[in-house]
């Protein structure tokens, strides 16, 4: 996984790229606390440049819900596209995320 994170008033963007699997769970966990870290209203996942997400991706991204609503933050996934979407449609990801298709 490779990422980027750029505070935008009052929200955080977190744009991830390549691959979200399991492997990447250190790196992760360490981006959860550095996003989270200045209580933002909300934090967009940008998935427009990821190719590929396994269940530990999904499992990653439940953690970050969680760890956000303990500081009062929103969670936003935008821009999923191909095989990353389907993941995130299978999973029923939009009930428990607002999936956001442009940027």
């Amino acid at each position: 996984m490779r990422y980027e994170v750029n505070a935008q008033s009052g929200k955080v963007v977190l744009s991830l790229r390549d691959r979200l699997v399991h492997e990447d769970r250190g790196v992760f966990e360490r981006v959860v606390r550095e996003v989270l870290a200045n209580q933002p209203g909300e934090v967009e996942v940008d998935f427009h440049d990821l190719s590929y997400m396994d269940s530990a991706g999904l499992g990653f991204l439940l953690t970050l819900r969680e760890q956000a609503r303990k500081t009062g933050t929103m969670i936003v996934l935008s821009r999923p596209q191909g095989t990353v979407r389907e993941i995130l449609d299978l999973a029923r990801f939009e009930t428990l995320f607002t999936i956001r298709q442009g940027g």
